[in-house]
């Protein structure tokens, strides 16, 4: 074989895709997800590493077929500062019924629903509403399953759960406002901001429709990474 002497191998003479991870000096092992990040103190000098706080995680993705409700419940407060929901037309078993939230803090096994325990404002094309005697908190009103209603899509924003204090929940998206059978209905923005009036964190959130199943939908869950 030919000797070499040492740093004679210049980048010219390395071949394509040569170089892999085991050749490399990073001080530690990988993890699905993590940055190659430059630390001078460590073995080599490179370090895979989370990313960022505020960078955004993917959690998980439920597909909703004939449910009563749908339930997020894998909160960490180890890992994330606040939530993400992409809510994707959801559409109601019956038609022209309200979406609404509720939340738990004892990881789902039970949520709050007691007169007063949310207060909730929402708004439309400059008009709207606000509450704060109700045992849940409205995303949407009025969401049709007629042909050309394609249900409700809304991202939902949880703000710090983990603290005891009352959670904020930020809500806005579209739906088409319910217009005679067979015709395209009219688009509608939709805006809601919704408070659980508690000093108490929240590990479990739920959402459903004023009356009947969820006839279908798509829920993808991110956290924002806290460090």
């Amino acid at each position: 074989s030919q000797a070499y002497v040492d740093g004679s191998i210049d980048q010219v003479h390395l071949a394509n895709a040569i170089v892999n991870e085991a050749k490399m000096q990073i001080s530690n092992a990988p993890t699905n997800g993590y940055m190659l990040t430059a630390q001078s103190g460590n073995t080599g000098g490179l370090t895979w590493a989370a990313a960022g706080g505020g960078a955004m995680e993917f959690i998980n993705t439920t597909d909703i077929s004939d449910a009563a409700t749908y339930n997020f419940t894998a909160f960490d407060s180890s890992k994330y500062d606040a939530y993400v929901l992409y809510v994707m037309n959801m559409l109601p078993a019956s038609d022209g019924k309200s979406l609404y939230c509720r939340t738990s803090t004892d990881g789902g096994s039970n949520y709050d629903s007691t007169g007063g325990d949310y207060g909730w404002s929402s708004s439309s094309r400059g008009g709207g509403e606000s509450y704060i005697t109700h045992g849940w908190g409205r995303i949407c009103a009025g969401v049709g399953n007629e042909t050309n209603e394609p249900g409700v899509s809304v991202t939902i924003t949880i703000f710090a759960p983990h603290l005891a204090k009352p959670t904020m929940i930020n809500s806005t998206g579209v739906y088409n406002l319910p217009q005679d059978p067979g015709t395209f209905a009219l688009p509608r923005d939709i805006h809601s901001i919704i408070v659980r009036q508690a000093n108490t964190d929240v590990d479990g959130f739920r959402l459903y429709f004023s009356n009947g199943n969820i006839q279908e939908g798509t829920v993808s869950v991110y956290g924002v990474v806290n460090s």
